[in-house]
């Protein structure tokens, strides 16, 4: 009897909310509706109303801090400190998306490079593209390798122009794993890790 009257005293809270994108009428709490929240029913209508309502373009200047300098990326970033935003099912780094906005497509094999050395920068005036080779050079000819989160390892037997190098003269029969890894004394999974982007991935 006692659990039946605590049972009946319990009530199922009264929608109070229209979702925006489907109509479905559902439930809020007043607090969060009272500080702008609650105007969808799910995440899957949040994300379909967003996706009709603006272009890409709009979405991805929409978290981006424009300065007079360089223009921060507002959402998430990777260790190395590069944003990351979703693009076609897949997650690209923010930098590239903004290159790519304003000047068109990345030529292949070519990578997105910071004239501030400021890896949330989006401002497409800090933005040039340039080889691996040309990513490395710029970062030593600065004195910023050592930041790097594979050399920051107190342990790292590579460096960042070596993780490159060792990418660039792979060959599965001329120049397989075993030799690199007796050229840089470190073991054949390091070199395996190193060519498949496993490990150093900050060096792209």
């Amino acid at each position: 009897m006692r659990l039946h009257s605590i049972t009946s005293q319990v009530r199922t809270p009264q929608p109070n909310t229209t979702c925006r994108q489907c109509g479905t009428l559902f439930y809020i709490r007043p607090g969060r509706v009272a500080a702008g929240e609650g105007k969808f029913c799910s995440h899957l209508c949040y994300w379909a109303y967003w996706r009709s309502a603006t272009t890409f373009a709009e979405r991805f200047w929409s978290h981006v801090a424009q300065s007079e300098t360089c223009w921060v990326w507002t959402l998430s970033c990777e260790k190395a400190g590069y944003g990351q935003f979703q693009r076609n099912g897949a997650v690209d780094k923010a930098h590239r998306i903004a290159y790519e906005l304003t000047y068109g497509p990345i030529p292949n094999g070519m990578c997105v490079l910071h004239t501030c050395d400021n890896p949330p920068c989006c401002n497409p005036a800090h933005l040039f593209t340039g080889t691996h080779t040309d990513n490395m050079r710029d970062m030593i000819r600065k004195g910023r390798e050592r930041h790097q989160p594979g050399v920051a390892q107190s342990q790292a037997k590579l460096t960042d122009a070596k993780v490159v190098d060792i990418r660039a003269r792979y060959r599965p029969w001329t120049v397989p794993y075993r030799m690199l890894a007796e050229e840089y004394d470190v073991c054949i999974a390091v070199i395996r890790d190193v060519v498949k982007c496993k490990k150093w991935t900050h060096v792209l």
